[in-house]
């Protein structure tokens, strides 16, 4: 609704009541330009070291950090958390090509019969 700092304001406060809040930091981290880390981006750090956190959580903040990253000109480090949330993201829809490639063909067939008998 173009109301970006209230945005921002709201994200910050769903971090003050839940510092492990995935999503919010993903969103937190896509509505700002950042130049420096910031208290939430310092937290957001030291949850993606946990080795206890959730692989969806690990998912939203690897995507989050990896703004940050960017943003501060850090593009090896933004890649390789790219890459990491990705991942995770893979294994989260356990996509089969196969399936895909299975359906395609399904509808190619009669498609090639039409044209064939034209």
């Amino acid at each position: 609704q173009g109301s970006l700092d209230a945005a921002v304001a709201n994200y910050r406060k769903a971090l003050d009541l839940e510092p492990d809040y995935a999503k919010a930091y993903r969103n937190y981290t896509s509505a700002l330009k950042f130049k420096t880390d910031d208290d939430y981006t310092t937290q957001l750090a030291n949850l993606l070291s946990s080795k206890t956190l959730p692989e969806n959580d690990r998912m939203h903040m690897s995507f989050a950090m990896s703004k940050v990253k960017l943003d501060l000109g850090q593009d090896a480090e933004a890649i390789r958390l790219l890459k990491s949330g990705n991942a995770l993201r893979k294994k989260e829809l356990n996509y089969d090509i196969s399936i895909d490639a299975a359906l395609f063909e399904d509808i190619k067939t009669p498609l090639q019969q039409s044209m064939a008998q034209r």
